[in-house]
């Protein structure tokens, strides 16, 4: 009995991993809170208060956008990083910025949140940052920078790499065959 209902634990953790991941990549603010909203009253996976603090989260960034620097394109496709509750009720939410569904490399924001507001919030959000793309897919392959990365430090590899996993965060693993 207890293997059965851990099995089922694991598997509502995991889709519940999983739907959150898709969320985020929703790219219409109204679209994802009514998408929240939705899988919280139909699969009871996602609480209430978790749709609650990010939504906290995404007025006090909007409030203080101007403040920042950023516009609204800067801050349209957050991706969640994580949330973890204290033992006092304390949320911390950590979002990172990415451009077009691709997470911007270290731009990300913590956001702290006690009672319903934001005590503390931190970030390297980069503003603008429209203009500062210049191409809307990528320039090299990630197989190709691993060669090209090998290739600067003077690494010799024999073969390419051949990718063996991606996670749903799209983190990528790769291994050389023999």
């Amino acid at each position: 009995m207890f293997t059965y209902f851990y099995a089922w634990i694991c598997i509502i953790l995991r889709i519940r991993r999983i739907l959150i991941f898709l969320l985020t990549k929703i790219q219409l603010f109204k679209m994802q809170k009514l998408a929240f909203l939705f899988l919280t009253l139909m699969s009871g996976i996602l609480p209430a208060q978790q749709l609650a603090q990010l939504e906290i989260a995404r007025k006090h960034i909007q409030q203080h956008a101007v403040e920042w620097n950023l516009k609204t394109d800067d801050v349209k496709d957050l991706l969640i990083s994580s949330e973890a509750v204290s033992e006092k009720g304390i949320t911390y939410l950590y979002l990172n910025q990415a451009y077009n569904g691709i997470p911007v490399r270290n731009a990300m924001m913590s956001v702290i949140i006690k009672d319903g507001k934001v005590v503390s919030d931190a970030h390297n959000f980069v503003s603008d940052i429209a203009s500062k793309i210049n191409s809307k897919t990528a320039a090299i392959t990630p197989d190709a920078a691993i060669l090209k990365s090998a290739s600067h430090l003077n690494i010799s590899i024999k073969g390419k790499p051949v990718l063996q996993t991606r996670t749903d965060q799209g983190k990528l693993t790769f291994y050389f065959p023999e």
